[in-house]
């Protein structure tokens, strides 16, 4: 058996279930100030780990916009459809595996 045995298949298993996706909503230039802010979506087990847990988060960058003073929705109605407000540059979902702490 390889060196990494069991335990490093169900952690590239995981990796690759756990995928990301994200968006480059509007572009920034020389000279813009980027803030972002993050926030938890969910948490889930692991199937067969009882070492680590899984968190999806959700990274939101903005553009000369503070975070604590965004306050507005992320989509707004354009042309009638939906579109990114244009404050917002970046907009990451992804997972984290995380280690559980021993109790």
């Amino acid at each position: 058996m390889p060196a990494h045995g069991r335990s490093g298949q169900a952690e590239r298993a995981a990796r690759s279930r756990y995928g990301s996706s994200w968006r480059r909503a509007n572009p920034t230039f020389a000279g813009d100030t980027i803030y972002a802010y993050s926030e938890i979506l969910q948490k889930a087990e692991l199937p067969g780990r009882s070492d680590c847990g899984a968190l999806r988060v959700r990274l939101v960058g903005l553009k000369d916009v503070p975070a604590t003073e965004a306050g507005f929705p992320l989509k707004v109605s354009k042309d009638g459809r939906e579109a990114y407000e244009k404050s917002v540059v970046l907009d990451l979902d992804y997972w984290l595996l995380i280690p559980r702490r021993n109790r």
